[in-house]
């Protein structure tokens, strides 16, 4: 059924790509319906990111709200908003993890799992303070998927919960004859250097259980073997994954359980999002949940070699719903 058409203005989060992936799945499903997007991210991200997610884009504005983890901890994020060119023409606005919108338009919707200023250990006292108080007198609608969603999201905001954000559906292939792993480790933590060291060990190493290892392109050593290949991140790289050695930002995450895989984590000590992240996968039963990287990928092997390991996995896999975006764009419009 065909929406009236709706101006919608998306504005991302630009700490890593998680946010931005989130909102360009969105104004597909929204363009669908009929309604009319404005993604607000960096123009340079969301290249990247079309190149694997595909389809049609919406209308762009170039903008980087620069509030990474270290924005954030050092004071500089929370002007940000100060910088959006005027949202009144548009009928609904929607904001990826940032509560300050509402200081722009007190109707717009928030999306997300989380709120910085809960997740961050030494976020600023007086400016957590004040985004509880914010909250509290707006009550804003907030759209979460329900795996991730934070359980004092409904004490601020009037929570709509929701399935993953898939823009494909979950692929059966737990007995796929190839065995293919991804290694990533993302742009939004502090792990780069953790994982190209152990992606060093591993191209010397001669005995792996797997046929093929996705690597991010940015550890990757410069001569790797013939079975470790720059990873694409496209769908038919997702789609071709036995598991998942990874940074457990919920893009990342969303995208290898949507093609079958097993989780297996590793991430910086001190970061809370990403330590939840990895206990609720671990939880639901479709992923191993841990800090190192050298831990998650013997934990990969293992599941590797183990059938009743994979059987389970796949029980699980199935109980999660992928129907976030559909859900998200019909609350929206």
């Amino acid at each position: 059924m065909k929406i009236v058409q709706k101006k919608i203005a998306l504005v991302a989060c630009s700490n890593g790509l998680g946010h931005i992936r989130r909102l360009i799945i969105l104004s597909q499903e929204l363009i669908k319906l009929g309604a009319i997007p404005t993604l607000f991210a960096p123009l340079k991200s969301v290249n990247k990111l079309t190149r694997s997610i595909g389809g049609k884009l919406p209308e762009l504005y170039d903008f980087d709200s620069h509030t990474t983890v270290d924005d954030w901890m050092s004071g500089d994020a929370f002007t940000w908003y100060k910088y959006l060119p005027n949202l009144s023409g548009y009928d609904q606005v929607v904001s990826d993890n940032l509560v300050e919108i509402l200081l722009v338009r007190s109707d717009a919707w928030l999306m997300g799992s989380f709120f910085w200023h809960e997740s961050l250990v030494d976020f600023n006292i007086k400016q957590k303070s004040d985004l509880r108080r914010m909250l509290l007198s707006h009550r804003p609608k907030i759209i979460s998927s329900t795996l991730f969603s934070a359980p004092y999201l409904s004490n601020y905001a009037h929570l709509y919960n929701v399935g993953l954000f898939s823009s494909k559906q979950y692929i059966r292939k737990c007995f796929k004859k190839d065995k293919r792993v991804l290694i990533a480790c993302g742009m939004g933590g502090d792990v780069i250097d953790q994982a190209k060291s152990f992606v060093n060990w591993l191209a010397r190493e001669k005995d792996i259980p797997f046929d093929t290892v996705y690597v991010e392109p940015c550890i990757i050593p410069n001569d790797p073997p013939k079975w470790m290949v720059p990873a694409s991140f496209t769908k038919s790289m997702y789609d071709s994954i036995f598991a998942a050695v990874i940074r457990p930002g919920i893009g990342t995450i969303t995208d290898s359980l949507c093609a079958g895989a097993r989780i297996f984590t590793f991430f910086e000590k001190g970061n809370l999002e990403m330590q939840v992240n990895s206990k609720i996968i671990d939880d639901a039963g479709v992923g191993c949940g841990g800090f190192e990287i050298k831990d998650a990928w013997l934990n990969a092997c293992n599941y590797c070699k183990s059938g009743i390991m994979q059987i389970n996995h796949e029980k699980n896999i199935n109980k999660l719903d992928f129907d976030g975006v559909e859900k998200a764009a019909q609350l929206l419009l």
